[in-house]
């Protein structure tokens, strides 16, 4: 006669070894996928342009979006026309002061500008890669809008800024936000303007991606 007590005890014995081979491969499982994803994840994120976002200087919502088809293949620099900023805290609150000027006396939906550079170094999110800027009427839809902190008439710009500048320009084609041939213009191309000023648009010239062929924005 079989003995049951010892098949049963066979039996029991097998299933626990089955369940502890579970266990350890869930253990193991979580503990390769989660430091695999984190290193995926910092490598898809390691070369992305440190930038002052929204959040960080204080930004009012929008009261409306446009949004982009993207890539663009147009830049469109401009500047300010205001104090130059050398520090985080004068940049901010010029940017605070350029939102207000164009949301309640230019009746604009945001801050005119994709981005803003400042004479510290830093690049400053105005409406960022996928939203429409405003300064340009009428290429809105086909241009990322760059603001040179500042008035560029008489003076240059500060290294750091112009690098700031050309930093974010790289970083767009690497998101896939411009397109790898974009060209820069100066707002003064496209309307009777100062802006970006004379010594900024003397400086643009000498930029491999200026370009005089207007028809390219299209």
């Amino acid at each position: 006669m079989p003995n049951l007590e010892l098949n049963g005890r066979g039996e029991n014995g097998k299933k626990g070894v089955k369940i502890r081979r579970l266990y350890f491969a869930a253990f193991l499982l979580f503990f390769i996928t989660i430091p695999l994803g984190y290193y995926i994840w910092m490598r898809s994120h390691k070369n992305d342009l440190p930038m002052i976002h929204r959040d960080e200087w204080g930004a009012r919502e929008p009261l409306t979006k446009d949004y982009l088809n993207l890539p663009v293949q147009n830049v469109v620099i401009y500047h300010t026309a205001t104090e130059q900023c050398q520090t985080k805290d004068i940049c901010i609150n010029s940017i605070h002061n350029l939102q207000d000027l164009h949301m309640e006396f230019m009746n604009w939906q945001d801050i005119g500008h994709n981005f803003l550079v400042g004479g510290d170094g830093e690049v400053y999110e105005g409406r960022g890669w996928d939203v429409r800027g405003h300064p340009l009427r009428g290429y809105e839809s086909v241009s990322i809008s760059i603001g040179f902190i500042g008035t560029f008439s008489n003076v240059e710009p500060p290294v750091q800024q112009v690098e700031a500048a050309k930093r974010l320009m790289h970083d767009g084609v690497r998101r896939e936000k411009l397109h790898p041939n974009y060209m820069i213009y100066g707002q003064r191309q496209f309307e009777p303007t100062e802006s970006p000023g004379q010594k900024l648009y003397e400086l643009m010239k000498q930029w491999p991606r200026w370009s005089t062929i207007i028809r390219h924005l299209d």
